[in-house]
């Protein structure tokens, strides 16, 4: 071909090098079967109507529930320009993903719960907890709390409030005109005020009253304890009776 070119006086639209494109890769696509907005939103009837209290509703898996999938892509393939030097294609993009507590990987792609509990997507590390913990007051900021799992709450549980729990309730203040339900155990640091408790555990225990109860005892044990100091003193008539 070069030989036979070179012997022409002029030379038109004759390929005389050619080069190869790179093939651009495929990068990994993840799919996540759970949603990972934190931004709560208001939700509605089909009337319109605007349930201000929804936005406390928790985001829940139960155990063997896939939680994301890995479709992994494929490398670029190496081209060549006219001058036989070779181009690199761009790096395919991977898809890293690590298991912590609550979940495992099915197989390398596939990421599956192995407890129930609320899912957790932080950068590439996936997470299921199955305690979910408020760090405030059950108020209009934070909506009712619906949760599968164990319910930690550091503040009180206020006037109109709902908290329902798939296991373990502990409130570390008040449940004041509320509504706490526990499929398995209570515990309320403080008093329930005019509320509705429902447990169905065989516990409950309300660390308010139990602490009342336990005054009212020394009381009575400590007059008790007056009364016959004074008996044994002999300070005391022969007609006096006990009370």
């Amino acid at each position: 071909m070069l030989s036979s070119i070179e012997d022409m006086d002029m030379v038109e639209n004759v390929i005389i090098a050619k080069g190869k494109e790179p093939t651009e890769p495929v990068d990994d696509i993840l799919e996540i079967y759970f949603d990972t907005n934190d931004i709560k939103t208001f939700k509605s009837d089909e009337c319109g109507n605007v349930d201000f209290k929804s936005i406390g509703s928790i985001t829940s898996v139960k155990k063997d529930d896939v939680l994301a999938k890995r479709i992994a892509g494929k490398e670029g393939t190496i081209g060549i320009d006219v001058f036989s030097m070779t181009i690199e294609p761009k790096k395919r993009k991977v898809k890293d993903m690590i298991v912590k507590a609550g979940c495992k990987f099915k197989d390398k792609d596939t990421i599956v719960a192995t407890a129930e509990g609320k899912p957790q997507l932080r950068g590439c590390i996936f997470q299921v907890n199955n305690v979910y913990e408020v760090l405030k007051d059950v108020d209009m900021t934070t909506g009712d709390i619906n949760f599968i799992g164990d319910i930690i709450i550091n503040g009180n549980v206020n006037e109109g409030m709902k908290v329902k729990s798939g296991n373990t309730i502990e409130v570390r203040g008040n449940v004041v005109r509320g509504n706490v339900w526990a499929e398995g155990d209570l515990e309320i640091t403080g008093s329930a005020i005019s509320s509705t408790i429902k447990v169905k555990s065989e516990f409950a225990e309300f660390k308010g009253y139990l602490e009342q109860l336990r005054s009212v005892v020394g009381s009575f044990a400590s007059l008790y304890k007056a009364v016959i100091a004074v008996k044994k003193s002999g300070n005391v008539n022969a007609d006096t009776k006990d009370c």
